[in-house]
C-alpha cells in the first residue's frame, strides 16, 4: 500500500524541490563555461516604491529583498560555490549568503551603514558603522574605535591578518588597521591644514597595503592613493574641478583604481561626470569627454588581461569590460551598481 500524503505535505515537497533546483542552478551558474567568466554585480533597483537589493549574474538580476522596505546591496564576494552580498535592509545591517538574509547585531538606533564584505575560508567579514567604525566576523561585532562619527569603509583579509580602512568626518587623518594596530595615512595633521581625508577601499598584495580615497580641499575633492601610508597623486583633467577615487585592485604589480570626475563643459556651468580608472597613476577614461553624460565607476576588478568596472550612467546600473558597456537594466527605474566580482 502506498503511503498517503496530505496536500500540505505535497506542497512542501514541491516547494523544496523548486528551491533545490533553483539553488542548484545558482551553483552551476558560478562555474565559467566555454572560457567565459562569471560576472557578479551588486546593487539595487527601484520597484516603483522602494529600492530592492539585488545582484546580477552575467546580466541576469536576482532580487535579495522582498520590496516591503528599502534595501541596498553594497558589496559582493564569491567563495567556492557561495555568493555573499552585504548591504542594508530596512535600515538594518545584513548580508545574504546564497540569497538567504543574515542579520547582523548592532547597538545604534540610527540606520546602518554597510560598505564591504570579504570571505576567507569559512570566515565572513563585513565592514561598516555601528555608532563608530566596526566590522563583523561571522556575525560578531569587532569595534575599532570609539569615535561615533566614523566608518569602516573597506576590509581585506590576508592570511591571519585583517586590514580595515576607516575614516571619520571631523577633519581627522585617514586610517587603516592591521588587526589591532592603527596606521595613519598622510597627511597626519589634517586638523591643522583643514584637509579632510576620505578613504574608500583597501587592498593587500604581498607586503604592501594599498588604500584609495580623496583629500577634501574646501569644495574640491582630489584623488589620492596610499602605499603603506605614504601618499601618491593621481592625474586629473585640467578642467576637472573634483575627482574621486573609489576602489583599488592590484594585479601583476600593477595598481588599478576606479573613480569618476566632474567638469564644467560650457560657460553656462553645465556639469558632466565621467567614469575612469587609473593604471599605475595614469588616467584611462571609459566615458566620452566630449559627450554630456553622468557616469560613475564605483568598483574595479581585474581578471587576467581584463579590467571590469561597475557603476552607473544616465540610464542606471551598468558595468564595463575593457571599456565596453554592459547595461544591467532597461533604465525605466532608478538603479545603481555598487560592486563587482569576477570568476574566471
Amino acid at each position: 500500500m502506498k503511503p498517503y500524503l496530505h496536500t500540505s505535505q505535497l506542497l512542501l515537497i514541491s516547494l523544496f524541490l523548486v528551491a533545490a533546483v533553483a539553488f542548484s542552478s545558482c551553483k552551476k551558474d558560478l562555474v565559467p563555461k566555454n572560457g567565459q567568466p562569471v560576472v557578479l554585480v551588486a546593487g539595487s533597483e527601484s520597484n516603483g516604491e522602494v529600492s530592492v537589493a539585488k545582484y546580477w549574474i552575467n546580466g541576469q538580476g536576482v532580487e535579495l529583498s522582498d520590496g516591503s522596505s528599502s534595501a541596498f546591496a553594497t558589496s559582493i564576494f564569491a567563495s567556492g560555490n557561495n555568493v555573499y552580498v552585504a548591504g542594508v535592509d530596512g535600515g538594518e545591517p545584513v548580508y545574504w549568503k546564497n540569497n538567504t538574509e543574515i542579520k547582523l547585531p548592532h547597538i545604534s538606533v540610527s540606520p546602518a551603514r554597510i560598505y564591504n564584505i570579504f570571505v576567507s575560508g569559512r570566515e565572513v567579514y563585513v565592514a561598516g558603522s555601528d555608532d563608530g567604525a566596526v566590522y563583523w566576523k561571522n556575525g560578531k561585532e569587532v569595534r575599532l574605535n570609539s569615535v561615533s562619527r566614523s566608518d569602516a569603509r573597506s576590509i581585506f583579509v590576508a592570511g591571519k591578518d585583517v586590514y580595515v580602512a576607516t575614516m571619520n568626518f571631523d577633519f581627522s587623518p585617514g586610517v587603516y588597521w592591521k588587526n589591532e594596530d592603527e596606521n595613519l595615512l598622510e597627511p597626519v595633521e589634517p586638523a591643522l591644514t583643514r584637509v579632510g581625508v576620505n578613504v574608500n577601499s583597501i587592498f593587500v598584495s604581498g607586503s604592501n597595503v594599498y588604500v584609495v580615497g580623496t583629500l577634501g580641499l574646501g569644495d574640491r575633492q582630489v584623488p589620492r592613493y596610499w602605499v603603506n601610508g605614504k601618499i601618491n597623486e593621481l592625474t586629473e583633467r585640467p578642467n576637472s574641478f573634483s575627482t574621486v577615487a573609489t576602489s583599488v585592485f592590484v594585479a601583476n604589480n600593477d595598481i588599478y583604481i576606479a573613480g569618476h570626475t566632474w567638469a564644467f563643459t560650457d560657460v553656462n556651468g553645465y556639469v558632466k561626470q565621467d567614469a575612469l580608472y587609473w593604471k599605475n597613476g595614469e588616467a584611462i577614461y571609459i566615458t566620452d569627454n566630449n559627450t554630456p553624460n553622468f557616469a560613475s565607476a564605483n568598483s574595479i576588478y581585474v581578471s587576467g588581461n581584463d579590467v571590469y568596472l561597475s557603476g552607473n550612467t544616465n540610464t542606471g546600473a551598468t558595468y564595463w569590460k575593457n571599456g565596453n558597456e554592459v547595461k544591467l537594466t532597461n533604465g525605466a527605474r532608478t538603479s545603481v551598481a555598487n560592486a563587482i566580482f569576477v570568476i574566471k
